[in-house]
């Protein structure tokens, strides 16, 4: 009898043994699903972050575009010899580097952000190739931006020179 009691025992022990082994597997497999879905949510958390930005600057960019036009044409129009308001040249120059002025920082920001989180950009959202890409477009939009600047201020000073 005693050696039944001590086989049931035995038994017991190694049954509960086995189910403390699947719970123990059971946690593991929950951690690791919760790493998972954490490390996607950071991966989503990025790409809409990172979209976020390029908006920002495609929407402050279509602005500073169309100010640009503004001056282009009126510039056009004074080199085919029409007669130009300075007025509304000096409006067309001064909207340019308003839109300019809100573009240069969020142009700055992206960068930052693709700085900061160029692996993670890597891992879910670009390749490296595109990403190197994207940094020289945006840094030579920057430059543009400053030439222009420039341009519009040598144009202007001829323009009201020659009123």
């Amino acid at each position: 009898m005693k050696k039944l009691l001590f086989v049931i025992v035995v038994t017991l022990l190694l049954v509960g043994c086995g189910e403390n082994k699947e719970v123990q597997k059971a946690r593991a497999e929950t951690t690791k699903a919760k790493a998972e879905i954490q490390k996607t949510q950071q991966q989503t958390d990025i790409k809409e972050e990172y979209s976020r930005y390029v908006n920002d600057v495609n929407s402050a960019s279509t602005e500073a575009q169309i100010a640009m036009t503004k001056w282009n044409t009126l510039m056009e129009q004074y080199n085919q010899g029409y007669d130009i308001s300075l007025d509304d040249l000096k409006t067309a120059k001064s909207d340019y580097e308003l839109e300019a002025n809100k573009l240069a920082p969020k142009i700055d920001a992206l960068l930052a952000f693709i700085e900061k989180n160029n692996d993670k950009l890597l891992e879910t959202v670009v390749t490296k190739d595109d990403l190197f890409k994207e940094k020289s477009e945006l840094n030579d939009f920057k430059a543009e931006i400053a030439t222009n600047k420039e341009q519009m201020k040598e144009e202007y000073g001829k323009v009201e020179g020659n009123s």
